[in-house]
């Protein structure tokens, strides 16, 4: 029986991924070995700001130098985008896109 309170009012979270591109070249991946796991780091860091990360991952052989952080609630994901649209990073400008 479903009542007021109970836990059909929990809020159902469903993930959702954003595509950052242009973070990093693959060149600067294997010039350093640390920058995979700095960039993880720091993209997490500052994508936690907005909600819940699963995880980000470094596509470090990527061409478009790619990194994907998967939120644990998809409304998370538009701020995402918000913030790092057209925003530089190491004389890059990102481009952030729904994965979806």
């Amino acid at each position: 029986m479903l009542s007021w309170g109970g836990c059909d009012d929990a809020k159902l979270l469903i993930p959702a991924t954003v595509l950052l591109r242009y973070l990093f070249t693959i060149a600067e991946i294997r010039a350093n070995e640390n920058l995979c796991r700095e960039l993880q780091v720091d993209v997490e860091e500052e994508c936690q700001k907005l909600g819940p990360v699963d995880y980000v991952k470094v596509c470090e052989n990527h061409p478009q130098g790619v990194v994907l952080v998967r939120f644990k609630d998809r409304n998370d994901v538009q701020k995402c985008i918000e913030l790092m649209n057209g925003r530089w990073f190491g004389g890059w400008q990102i481009h952030a896109s729904d994965r979806g």
